[in-house]
């Protein structure tokens, strides 16, 4: 399992599930998407991406966003496009 996700200047922190389940969830929330269906969202796209890592000791945060991304694309779009809006206000 994942344990150091290593960031853009190279630094790296611990791997933090609960940390990614917070940022598709207020993606989920930022789209307008209804209850139940924003946690089948975050449910699916954490167990994909928690199988993603799984063999992984260290994971570069652009593989974890490229990954939500695309499978945001698939599932919600709008929710994708919440994520890239959150992502140009940082």
């Amino acid at each position: 399992m994942t344990t150091f996700v290593i960031k853009k200047d190279g630094s790296k922190q611990p791997f933090d599930p609960q940390k990614l389940r917070t940022s598709i969830q207020k993606a989920v929330k930022q789209a307008g998407i209804e209850k139940e269906r924003g946690l089948e969202i975050v449910r699916e796209i954490l167990k994909d991406v928690l199988n993603f890592v799984r063999s992984e000791e260290e994971i570069q945060t652009k593989k974890l966003r490229d990954r939500i991304l695309d499978n945001l694309e698939e599932m919600e779009p709008t929710v994708a496009q919440a994520w890239r809006s959150y992502e140009q206000t940082k």
